[in-house]
């Protein structure tokens, strides 16, 4: 029978060699030397976090959140490595989402009920 920790690690393996994976390492060691940009793309994701988090709690999300939320993204957009990366990042996270939906199945075959 399979060990499901080796092929955990298998599977690690095989997206550290995923062009998306590769892409964001790379982008991420480039644009992160610039220190304003790293400054720059912190304050961007602890904002997407913090609405992401108000959303998850079912808090009506205030116009001015939207809008610096908004002005930081402007910010990044002139950066377009900083954008190769955004972008990069968020095919690999569909890839990890895809993936723990697929984990998640073998779950749902355990507490499905039959009609």
């Amino acid at each position: 029978m399979p060990n499901p920790y080796d092929k955990a690690h298998e599977l690690a393996s095989v997206i550290e060699q995923d062009e998306n994976y590769i892409k964001v390492k790379d982008l991420s060691e480039k644009v992160m030397t610039n220190k304003d940009h790293m400054m720059l793309i912190d304050t961007f994701r602890r904002k997407q976090y913090e609405i992401h988090q108000k959303q998850m709690q079912g808090i009506q999300l205030e116009q001015d959140e939207l809008e610096e939320a908004n002005k930081l993204y402007e910010s990044l957009s002139k950066y377009p490595k900083i954008m190769e990366l955004l972008q990069a990042e968020e095919k690999l996270s569909i890839l990890f989402s895809d993936i723990n939906r697929i984990l998640t199945a073998s779950l749902e075959k355990i507490y499905k009920k039959e009609d």
